[in-house]
């Protein structure tokens, strides 16, 4: 009888110490064949010789999690040259707030600390993370959302090509977050609805000829829908989500959500695509300034518009108060039409763009304020910038407003920006998992 088998021996040596040699006999076990008609033929075919030991303490890092696999030695396993193993694994990450102590978390800041703080990995320790200020920007994403499934991450990075830098992008993208570094620490930005941009632009603080605008109609590259990829929580499988919900898009934009593990995120980061698709139609780069700094991917910016004579902008060249009216004074003739009410955005030193009420004032170049700034405004003349504003009838004061897409460096403290049209109607459906209208998904 001809058949193939196959047999796992064990080899014990106790006197055997790590990394040295064992020599292995093997001989045939088959019976003598006597009869002259008869013969006997046999194969034995080593795929691989492994030593096995006890693992100890000194083995691996305290923090590690071993997994040990067993496999039957069938002719099929053993014609693999690499064996390949997944498993679902929540593991344990270091607690900034309690001395490193494990635990368990899916939390993108949690997640963060522990990979940047990783000796193999970021190599970083807690005095580079400005952990207090990503945990209330992660607080406040998931009290937005009304979900702590929105900032999640779940994924195992398997690669060494890859950098800390972009680990930390990825980790913090799946809770709808940018990274960027404020004063030697890393830090969080969580993209939402506002009214307060962080930077204003103007004639002042962009290179004259870099100011590029573009305007485009309908659907951005004709996307009429979006496909979301994701991982199903039980079985790893890859899954898609459609918008419309119904499947009717011809042309959808394709994404691969890295990290995300739940329906109700993925439907999020879905809608947020889709919106933008819809409504991103106007385009503006140019090189900023100083100012543009402090600006970081997914801000909101004002950008006064370069081509318009209309455009009322320039620098803020005294702040006082004059009786009762609170009066600045501009490096430019300001005009704001009888019975029109007017909105000022003005740069302040805490790294935002105040928007006021104003009026005209006593002469053309001065304005009343209905308030003080918020903040401090620099309009000292010998400072390397001062406080920048940009004046805009109230209807048509949104048109300003732009998301920056891209940032990259130019010369000397200069950035090249790439920003889209900011709108609302972005964020939507935002709310949809708080106002419970998100039924559909558990279809």
């Amino acid at each position: 009888v001809r058949r193939t088998a196959a047999v796992t021996y064990r080899v014990s040596n106790p006197y055997q110490k790590k990394g040295e040699n064992i020599r292995v006999r093997y001989r045939r076990m088959t019976r003598r064949v006597t009869h002259t008609e008869w013969s006997a033929q046999q194969e034995i075919r080593i795929a691989d010789l492994i030593g096995i030991r006890n693992l100890s303490v000194n083995d691996y890092d305290n923090d590690a999690t071993m997994v040990v696999t067993m496999q039957q030695a069938t002719a099929g396993a053993l014609s693999f040259k690499e064996r390949k193993f997944n498993c679902l694994a929540f593991r344990y990450v270091r607690n900034w707030r309690d001395n490193d102590a494990l635990i368990l978390s899916k939390r993108i800041d949690d997640i963060s600390y522990h990979i940047g703080t990783d000796p193999d990995v970021g190599d970083m320790t807690i005095h580079d993370f400005d952990m207090p200020q990503i945990s209330a920007e992660v607080d406040r994403a998931a009290n937005y959302f009304g979900t702590e499934q929105c900032v999640e991450f779940c994924y195992t990075f398997d690669k060494n090509t890859i950098t800390p830098s972009e680990i930390l992008a990825t980790v913090a993208n799946a809770g709808f977050c940018k990274v960027y570094d404020f004063s030697n620490k890393i830090r969080f930005y969580f993209e939402s609805a506002t009214d307060v941009p962080v930077a204003n632009f103007t004639a002042h603080n962009i290179l004259p000829g870099s100011f590029q605008p573009a305007q485009s109609f309908g659907r951005r590259e004709d996307k009429d829908g979006v496909v979301a990829k994701w991982r199903d929580p039980v079985d790893d499988a890859q899954m898609s989500l459609q918008i419309p919900p119904d499947e009717s898009a011809i042309n959808p934009d394709e994404v691969e959500l890295i990290g995300v593990r739940n329906k109700t995120q993925a439907y999020m980061h879905a809608r947020r695509r889709d919106q933008k698709n819809k409504y991103a139609r106007q385009t503006v780069q140019f090189v900023g300034h100083d100012e543009s700094n402090i600006v970081i991917e997914s801000n909101c910016i004002a950008v006064a518009d370069q081509f318009r004579a209309d455009t009322q902008q320039g620098e803020a060249r005294r702040l006082e108060t004059v009786g009762a009216d609170i009066l600045l004074t501009t490096s430019e003739p300001v005009i704001v039409p009888d019975g029109a009410t007017a909105t000022i955005w003005l740069q302040t030193t805490a790294g935002y763009v105040d928007n006021i009420a104003v009026t005209g004032g006593p002469r053309l170049n001065q304005l009343i304020l209905a308030r003080m700034p918020s903040s401090p405004i620099s309009t000292d003349p010998n400072a390397v910038v001062r406080a920048t504003y940009q004046v805009a009838i109230n209807d048509t004061a949104k048109k300003a407003a732009y998301i920056v897409t891209d940032k990259a460096a130019a010369e000397f403290v200069s950035n090249q920006i790439t920003a889209v049209n900011y709108d609302d109607r972005y964020y939507l459906y935002d709310n949809e998992y708080i106002v419970n209208q998100l039924t559909w998904l558990t279809n």
